[in-house]
């Protein structure tokens, strides 16, 4: 007997092939929100699980306080679920 994975919710298969489309990384998870055309609450879940599953990474580009951004980043795993 065979036993199947689940296939990959939608929103998160965008939010992967959209890091693809930009080199690896996107910088901004509420710009990130916007380029997706899903509920912004269905997209921080989606990044949250692919972060649990170590499809992508987060760094952030500012020492400390307002103004930093998260930046997005696919990881090894995360490339191998994007590429044919």
């Amino acid at each position: 007997m065979t036993i199947f994975a689940p296939e990959m919710p939608s929103v998160r298969r965008l939010i992967l092939r959209l890091l693809a489309d930009n080199g690896g990384n996107f910088e901004g998870s509420e710009q990130l929100c916007q380029a997706i055309p899903a509920d912004r609450s269905t997209v921080y879940w989606n990044l949250r699980k692919a972060h649990k599953y170590h499809l992508i990474r987060r760094s952030k580009n500012g020492s400390c306080g307002r103004g930093h951004k998260s930046i997005w980043i696919l990881t090894k795993k995360g490339w191998s679920y994007v590429k044919p």
